[in-house]
């Protein structure tokens, strides 16, 4: 990565008590938060081709069985 690489990762928890058993977990994060440039100009010369678009940042869903 070199020197003067910095990036911003953010992580959001919410806990939510519904009953005595159950708790729901909200948990967002988001990797590379200010969208810091990784690299130089030569590695990415290629990346002005119209197939390298920009593509939204996918979802992750998960549930889980109290233990």
């Amino acid at each position: 990565m070199g020197p003067g690489y910095w990036d911003l990762d953010i992580s959001l928890l919410k806990n939510v008590r519904v009953s005595h058993r159950f708790r729901l977990h909200f948990r967002a994060e988001a990797f590379n938060y200010a969208n810091s440039l990784v690299g130089d100009n030569q590695e990415l010369a290629g990346l002005q081709d119209p197939i390298f678009e920009i593509a939204g940042a996918p979802i992750h869903l998960a549930t889980r069985s109290p233990e």
